[in-house]
């Protein structure tokens, strides 16, 4: 099926003959002695990888590493093109590649893409092979990785994921649950519910109406959309940023022994991780009481300790947080028992944002971590453009206090830090895009959903 289809890989899958670096000096000169398992499966149906792409150093953040530099959006060069799949969301988005192999862990398939106009989609974790990948956390399974396509054209996504399934990758590596492709079927009349925030980390204009757009053209076509409150999404970032850190990043540091220079962002990433456990009282008690950032503060200050119980008692919040939302998805089941189908909401609270400034927006992700943190399957489409005329805030204190929820106590240092990167004259351009949420284990009806609601959007009349 993928018969002499060129395609684009991200540095983290290893190809047999190349080095495969994932933006780190050490492993610079490494050969692999064999391709990944999913790559041959691929080269099976007929691809043919002609590249790697860029990632950021270790996989964590954006599009930066000592290695080849910054990797930079498409669309404006002063941008970042997302990560940690940079590298194959700047190159699909540029025409260089019409169809790759991404990994999320963090978003890393979905921002990239949402940043630089393409499609992605991101499976649950084990449908396909994530095992065998180039990483400094082997063992971490708290968060699960995942591997998925990323393309130009949305009916592509479907194809990749129906080439390898068809090829039984169960029998292959034993990490994949033994699911064949199941052909979807949509209902005629789908049932879709959205939303833009958690509350405390509101949805810049640009992005507002990216959903609204998505939201309004679906209902003139028939399809029942309404509004869904997700409940698990304002414990998501908390919860993602302790499991990210609950060991002083101490993989990381390891690598530092090797003569590893950090980037920019990674230092950022890391600083408090440096500080004894005294210094570090000191900072949460400052940033929690001070400047009123509770969630942030909980977050440094989990980061101090690895242990066992430590570890127990944050994958039980995991687990508490996938009940809340299989309940809160079930009861979105209407009179008749009809279930939701799917869930549309943003990737990210901003468009594309500058170069260098991932560090200031992470706590704005929840609705990018959540589905890592729960497992669903979940897709990207690219809606509209940043523009100036519209999507513009003309004082960020107050348009803050008008959005932000009242049960809020904080100082807004936080969300200052990061709005303070939303300006929608230099943005003017920027790609905007919505996540298609499904449930776990619905590849198939994911990338079926995407692909009518791209055709609707493109029939839809917008500005």
């Amino acid at each position: 099926p993928l018969l002499g289809v060129p395609i684009s890989v991200k540095d983290c899958f290893g190809i047999k003959g190349y080095e495969n670096t994932i933006g780190l000096a050490k492993f610079k000169g490494v050969i692999n002695k064999e391709t990944h398992a999913l790559i041959r499966l691929l080269e099976n149906s007929g691809a043919i990888p002609f590249c790697t792409t860029h990632v950021c150093q270790f996989m964590g953040t954006f599009g930066s590493s000592n290695t080849h530099g910054d990797t930079l959006n498409p669309y404006n060069l002063k941008y970042t093109s997302g990560g940690s799949s940079s590298g194959e969301g700047a190159l699909i988005g540029s025409d260089g590649s019409i169809l790759g192999v991404g990994g999320d862990i963090g978003g890393s398939i979905r921002v990239p893409s949402a940043f630089c106009g393409i499609y992605g989609l991101k499976p649950t974790p084990k449908r396909l092979i994530e095992v065998g990948e180039r990483t400094v956390t082997q063992g971490q399974e708290s968060v699960q990785a995942t591997t998925g396509p990323m393309a130009s054209h949305v009916e592509d996504l479907d194809l990749m994921i129906r080439s390898v399934l068809n090829q039984k990758p169960w029998e292959v590596s034993h990490w994949v649950v033994p699911i064949p492709y199941r052909e979807a079927t949509l209902p005629k009349r789908l049932r879709i519910g959205y939303y833009l925030d958690d509350g405390i980390y509101p949805v810049t204009p640009a992005c507002e109406r990216a959903v609204m757009m998505t939201v309004e053209a679906l209902k003139a076509a028939g399809h029942d959309v309404f509004p869904y409150h997700e409940p698990a999404l304002r414990e998501a970032v908390p919860l993602f940023g302790k499991f990210a850190t609950v060991d002083k990043s101490k993989p990381k540091f390891e690598v530092l022994k090797s003569h590893e220079r950090f980037t920019l962002e990674q230092l950022k990433m890391t600083v408090f991780h440096r500080l004894p456990v005294w210094m570090t009282w000191l900072v949460t008690a400052v940033i929690g009481r001070v400047f009123g950032e509770k969630e942030f503060a909980s977050i440094v200050w989990d980061s101090r300790t690895a242990d066992t119980n430590t570890i127990f008692k944050l994958n039980n919040q995991r687990d508490n947080l996938e009940k809340k939302h299989f309940d809160a998805w079930n009861d979105a089941a209407d009179e008749n028992s009809t279930p939701m189908d799917f869930v549309i909401c943003p990737i990210t609270p901003l468009p594309p944002f500058k170069n260098g400034n991932a560090v200031e927006v992470k706590l704005l992700f929840g609705s990018n971590f959540l589905y890592n943190l729960l497992g669903n399957t979940t897709g990207v489409i690219p809606v509209s453009r940043v523009n100036r005329e519209i999507d513009g805030i003309k004082d960020l204190s107050s348009w803050l206090k008008s959005k932000v929820s009242k049960d809020y106590n904080g100082k807004f240092f936080s969300h200052k830090l990061a709005y303070s990167q939303y300006d929608a004259d230099e943005m003017h351009g920027l790609p905007l895009a919505v996540q298609v949420v499904g449930r776990r284990f619905e590849e198939e009806k994911v990338a079926k959903g995407m692909e009518l609601i791209d055709k609707i959007l493109k029939e839809h009349d917008q500005p």
